[in-house]
């Protein structure tokens, strides 16, 4: 190329560059303008999602309940992309800026942006029009008319950045009227931002406080009802086209099951409508019973059984999908319908429109639930056991953990059962009832004399989740019939330490070695026998129960419990008001004696 025509096309190329350079400058500084008022107070998908659910099922405001999710000024410097576009749908406008790079022996890159009038204009080839056409369809234009200005055989045309423009947003939202989108956005991201909170601008001038002050004044006087109660639907969403096509928008759909076609991507003068969620008005579909999310819903004219299934995230791995039930409020009262849900999300069953009210109930299969429980102490292999509910016996378990170890004390072997939720004593999870509260309502609509509601308050107080069972009489003796386990057991084998406890009213109290054949003086003279404080009526605990006995009415094994009880000393006014009563019979018998003696004589 002669050196004339080189410097010529460079100035016509710095000419043409330098002011697009600006333009785009120009469009980058008001798409940050607008993404830093919109997205620093912004909220995430999920964020939304969650307030939506939030505001469906509970009397609450939703805007009230919106969360901010900060954004990094890196996220600030390009437009974030959830694909990558497609060149055959894409359809360019004005805004969108086009990088082109010829590679010749001096490769020459240069950007264009398509102007407000739907033309991208390229250095020594003019305008072409580029404005409702997709991507794919003007490259082939485009290389077209380069290759008649630049001899080369690799010429590179890419979409550098898309566009921006504006959208309407009405409704039921917290900031209505018109948001910077891009080109790349869907419906979501427009409800996104003309829900965020108002930006609190601290750092104005004092003179620009002022009239921003007076300016909220008369939007108050104006406005006086500025803020009602409202909750954005987001499965009813409109969006109006320049066209006269209007888009129906399920975000729920969108973010539970994925559906893109519920969520499409903004065009320029796009009016989306929200709705206003009126929660007791608005009809409602249910899913219940084997699913991943059982809940009421927003009712969606889109709606079918594959769709609402998806929405709830798919079926948990025991349903009973052949044997689904939809029930349906007609004219003539509820009307009950089986479906084979299998062979609809398998293709070889047509799928079933919802309408509103409709109920949906999953059953579960009858399927052996498996459950854990925890077998500690004294045998061979203590640990984690699977077990079949109400199914695997205590025996069975005993022999999977290899037995008893030699020294493990039988008798006093436990099994605590885990408490379920709805009992007043549980402690995991934290019971929503209280134990005190519970003992209170039992004693208030009893008959009980003092006494006995006070042996009930202490019985009570000692209440444990213990299965009662006597290991001895199952596992030495064979007479007590095997115990069913659930879910949560846990199965306490103590060591035999072979001692016995002498405390109580004796010279040494503490552990004793357990003799076999040894009677109570025996245990009692080891422990350097009872003081003069001892009662002499020694009583024994058995290590086995609660129950105490007396030493003529059982033998002493391992692990049982001996005490001496103290004597009660009483002082001289409390043993007055104990012979007061049989003094004062006393007194009236002698003196109805000389009664009758005087009236007798």
């Amino acid at each position: 190329m002669p050196i004339s025509s080189f410097i010529k096309h460079c100035l016509v190329f710095a000419f043409i560059f330098s002011p697009l350079t600006g333009l785009a400058q120009d469009v980058l500084q008001q798409f940050r303008d607008q993404t830093d008022a919109s997205q620093a107070t912004g909220e995430s998908r999920s964020s939304l999602l969650k307030n939506y659910f939030s505001g469906f099922s509970q009397e609450q405001n939703f805007l009230d309940k919106t969360s901010v999710s900060p954004q990094t000024s890196a996220s600030l410097q390009a437009i974030p992309l959830e694909e990558t576009i497609d060149a055959e749908k894409y359809v360019l406008g004005a805004g969108d800026i086009i990088e082109i790079s010829i590679f010749t022996l001096t490769p020459i890159t240069f950007r264009a942006t398509v102007s407000a009038d739907g033309a991208l204009t390229l250095p020594n080839v003019g305008a072409i029009e580029v404005s409702g056409k997709t991507l794919a369809s003007v490259k082939p234009e485009l290389l077209s008319q380069l290759s008649r200005q630049y001899k080369s055989s690799s010429v590179s045309i890419t979409l550098q950045r898309p566009r921006t423009f504006l959208v309407t947003v009405t409704g039921a939202i917290r900031t209505p009227g018109k948001h910077v989108v891009a080109s790349v956005d869907r419906v979501d991201k427009a409800v996104l931002l003309a829900n965020a909170p108002p930006i609190e601008n601290n750092t104005l001038a004092p003179t620009l406080q002022t009239e921003k002050l007076n300016s909220d004044r008369l939007s108050v006087r104006l406005y006086p009802n500025y803020a009602p109660q409202i909750r954005p639907s987001l499965r009813r969403i409109k969006v109006h086209r320049k066209s006269g096509e209007i888009l129906e928008c399920d975000l729920i759909r969108f973010f539970m099951a994925g559906d893109k076609t519920m969520n499409p991507f903004l065009q320029e003068g796009d009016v989306v409508s929200v709705p206003n969620l009126a929660v007791e008005q608005v009809e409602k579909v249910g899913i219940y019973g084997a699913v991943q999310i059982p809940a009421l819903y927003e009712y969606s004219s889109f709606d079918s059984l594959t769709t609402l299934f998806k929405i709830a995230q798919g079926a948990t791995p025991n349903a009973d999908l052949e044997n689904v039930q939809l029930v349906r409020k007609t004219a003539s009262g509820f009307q009950t319908q089986r479906i084979n849900m299998t062979e609809i999300l398998e293709g070889r069953a047509q799928d079933i429109p919802l309408l509103p009210n409709d109920r949906i109930q999953v059953p579960e299969k009858n399927v052996p639930r498996i459950g854990n429980v925890t077998l500690k102490g004294e045998v061979r292999f203590p640990g984690y056991f699977a077990i079949e509910e109400e199914k695997t016996t205590l025996k069975e378990i005993i022999k999977l953990a290899g037995g008893f170890t030699e020294k493990a004390l039988i008798s006093s072997a436990r099994i605590y059962r885990k408490p379920r939720p709805e009992d007043p004593n549980a402690k995991e999870p934290i019971s929503v009832t209280d134990p005190d509260f519970e003992r209170a309502r039992i004693l208030r609509g009893s008959n009980l004399n003092p006494e006995e509601a006070q042996t009930f308050d202490i019985d009570y107080s000692a209440r444990r989740n213990y299965v009662s069972i006597n290991f001895k009489d199952m596992f030495e003796q064979g007479s007590a019939k095997d115990l069913s386990l659930k879910d949560g057991d846990l199965i306490l084998i103590p060591k035999d330490e072979q001692t016995i406890y002498v405390f109580g009213q004796v010279q040494r109290p503490g552990y004793v070695k357990y003799v076999k054949g040894w009677k109570i003086e025996d245990y009692l003279n080891a422990v350097g026998g009872q003081t003069t404080e001892s009662t002499g009526d020694v009583k024994v605990l058995k290590a086995n129960g609660d129950e105490w006995k007396t030493p003529s009415e059982t033998e002493i094994e391992s692990g049982d419990w001996i005490i001496a009880p103290k004597k009660v000393r009483k002082t001289f006014a409390q043993n007055v008001s104990e012979y007061a009563p049989i003094i004062s019979l006393f007194t009236t018998i002698v003196t109805l004696g000389v009664l009758i003696f005087q009236v007798t004589r």
